[in-house]
C-alpha cells in the first residue's frame, strides 16, 4: 500500500475501493451496513516500449543515391560547352535511375527533328531513332505529355492500367527493343522544348515510380541552366566580336550570310571587288576565324 502525507497525517492512497453491500430494508441501512475495503492497486509489469527499427539498407540507399545525384549536378555545372555537358549527363545518369538504356536529344530550330543524339546501351542506335521518327514520336504518349507540360512522366502516369502494352508505340517500336517501361522529361529554353532526356528499362526491371521522377525533375532542371548558359556565352561572345568590325564589315558579312560572292558583294555595295577581298581578310584576322563559313558561324545570332 502507498501512503501520502496530508498536513501532519500519513493516509494511505486509496487506489482500488472495494464496495459491499449487505441486503436488508431501506430503514434498517446504517454505516454498519455498508463495508468497505482498500486494496493497493495490483503491480503490472511494465510492457516493453516497442522498438522503432530503421530500414538500415533502405536509408543507405536513399543517401547513396542523393550523393550520385548531387555528384551528377556538380559534374552538369562543370561543363565548358554543350558537346561536355552531354557527355557527362550520359556518363553519370544511368546507373543513378537504375536503366539500361537512356539518351539525350537536342532538337532544331524548328522542334521538328532531332539535330544531336546521344545513346547508350542501345543496339542498332540508327535503327532504332529511325524506327522511333517514323512509327513512335507522333503515336508516343510520353512525349506528348511532357511537350504539353513541360514536366517529366512515365508511361504509368498517362495511360490506364494495362494501357501501356495496348498503345501504338509499344506495339509498333518499344517492343520490338524490350522496353518495358520508359520515361521522358524536358529540356526547356526560351519558353520551347529544345530537347528531352529518354530512359528505358527492360526486361524484368521494375516501373519508374515518383521519386524517379522527382529527380528527372531535378535533373532535367540543371541540364536546362546548363545550356541557357552557354547560350547566353555565346551570345555575348558574338556581341563582342561584331563590336571589332565597322560598318562596312558587317554590311559585307550579312551579305556573306545570304551566300553572296565577292563580286556580287560589290556589284550591291558599289564597291571593287578587291576592296571585297581586303575586307574579308582584315574580319578574319578580327574575327580570329579562317573562311567565309565561320563568319557566319561566330555571327549569326546577330546576323539572323
Amino acid at each position: 500500500m502507498e501512503y501520502r502525507k496530508s498536513g501532519n497525517q500519513i493516509c494511505p492512497v486509496l487506489d482500488r475501493v472495494q464496495f459491499h453491500f449487505i441486503s436488508c430494508p431501506p430503514n434498517h441501512l446504517s454505516k454498519e451496513t455498508l463495508r468497505f475495503s482498500v486494496s493497493p492497486r495490483p503491480r503490472v509489469p511494465a510492457s516493453p516500449r516497442p522498438r522503432v527499427s530503421l530500414n538500415n539498407k533502405s536509408s543507405t540507399d536513399m543517401i547513396s543515391m542523393a550523393n550520385s545525384l548531387h555528384a551528377l549536378f556538380q559534374a552538369l555545372a562543370a561543363a565548358s560547352n554543350q558537346r561536355e555537358l552531354r557527355l557527362r549527363f550520359m556518363d553519370g545518369v544511368g546507373e543513378h535511375f537504375g536503366v539500361q538504356r537512356w539518351g539525350i536529344y537536342l532538337l532544331d530550330e524548328l522542334q521538328s527533328h532531332y539535330i544531336t543524339v546521344d545513346v547508350h546501351g542501345m543496339p542498332n542506335v540508327d535503327n532504332f531513332v529511325e524506327l522511333y521518327e517514323k512509327v513512335g514520336r507522333t503515336v508516343d504518349p510520353v512525349m506528348h505529355y511532357v511537350v504539353e507540360h513541360h514536366a517529366p512522366a512515365h508511361e504509368e502516369m498517362v495511360l490506364p492500367p494495362g494501357g501501356w502494352k495496348q498503345c501504338e508505340l509499344y506495339q509498333n517500336c518499344c517492343a520490338y527493343y524490350d522496353h518495358e517501361h520508359i520515361m521522358t522529361g524536358p529540356i526547356v529554353g526560351g519558353g520551347s522544348l529544345i530537347g528531352a532526356v529518354h530512359f528505358a528499362r527492360v526486361g524484368d526491371a521494375p516501373a519508374f515510380n515518383h521519386q524517379d521522377i522527382s529527380d528527372l525533375s531535378a535533373v532535367c532542371t540543371h541540364l536546362s541552366t546548363c545550356l541557357a548558359t552557354f547560350q547566353m556565352r555565346q551570345t555575348t561572345l558574338n556581341s563582342a566580336a561584331i563590336n571589332r568590325l565597322t560598318v562596312r564589315e558587317i554590311q559585307i558579312a550579312e551579305l556573306v550570310a545570304q551566300g553572296l560572292t565577292n563580286a556580287e558583294i560589290g556589284t550591291t555595295l558599289w564597291i571593287q571587288e578587291n576592296s571585297v577581298k581586303q575586307a574579308l581578310k582584315r574580319m578574319f584576322r578580327k574575327l580570329e576565324v579562317t573562311n567565309r563559313a565561320e563568319i557566319v558561324a561566330q555571327l549569326r545570332d546577330i546576323l539572323g
